[in-house]
């Protein structure tokens, strides 16, 4: 499949629902991930393209690759690492992911009414209203707004699409403290921030090199 085709596709997603992203996205993840050279050669352009490198990021228990990116999509690769958990928490954005390896435990919240956020916030509004597995072939969409929590097993590896923001903020909350507070997009982090994050060009090549061990990439 060509990048030029992949983009058109990925650039026609309807956003509208999780209902209508979930039916227009998941047969291109599916026919993605079923293409491990096709894979190898979106991680190849994601890596020689100066802005799509730029947004490459290793966190303390995850690593993000993006492959490709517009003013309505992006798609990334996602590598969960030894320890991983996510505190409860919401998106900016609209999106679809695929597990291509791996597994993780997945919690949905409820949202009773908007939680408050600030110094000594219990949410006591966020309840468990579901709990899945997401094995490796499983795919979901979420919309925006809505508040989950992973636990990944060492080394899961996840082949997402996002869609535009629709707004410059989300919530985390963190369960031990009880306290919730806003983090924003790149667009408002610090200069020290974004540097930290930055993916050096060691790492990604240990990553792109873990990938084909793992049999992600071809």
């Amino acid at each position: 499949m060509h990048i030029e085709a992949i983009d058109a596709k990925l650039a026609n997603i309807d956003w509208s629902s999780a209902t209508a992203i979930q039916v227009t996205a998941e047969p291109i993840l599916r026919e993605l991930a079923a293409r491990p050279d096709t894979l190898s050669e979106l991680i190849r352009c994601g890596r020689e393209n100066a802005l799509t490198r730029s947004m490459w990021e290793h966190h303390p228990l995850r690593d993000k690759l993006v492959l490709l990116t517009d003013a309505v999509y992006r798609l990334r690769i996602h590598v969960f690492l030894p320890g991983h958990y996510e505190q409860p928490h919401d998106h900016r954005w609209p999106y679809c992911t695929f597990i291509l390896r791996g597994r993780y435990r997945h919690v949905l919240y409820q949202a009773h009414a908007a939680p408050a956020v600030g110094a000594g916030c219990v949410p006591t509004g966020l309840e468990e209203c579901l709990v899945r597995d997401e094995p490796r072939g499983s795919c979901y969409a979420l919309a925006g707004g809505l508040f989950h929590a992973i636990e990944a097993d060492p080394y899961t590896v996840s082949l997402v699409v996002r869609g535009a923001p629709t707004r410059d903020r989300f919530t985390k909350f963190d369960a031990s403290t009880g306290e919730g507070r806003w983090e924003y997009g790149a667009a408002k982090e610090s200069e020290a921030t974004r540097q930290r994050k930055q993916m050096s060009e060691e790492h990604a090549e240990s990553v792109v090199r873990s990938l084909h061990d793992l049999r992600v990439l071809s």
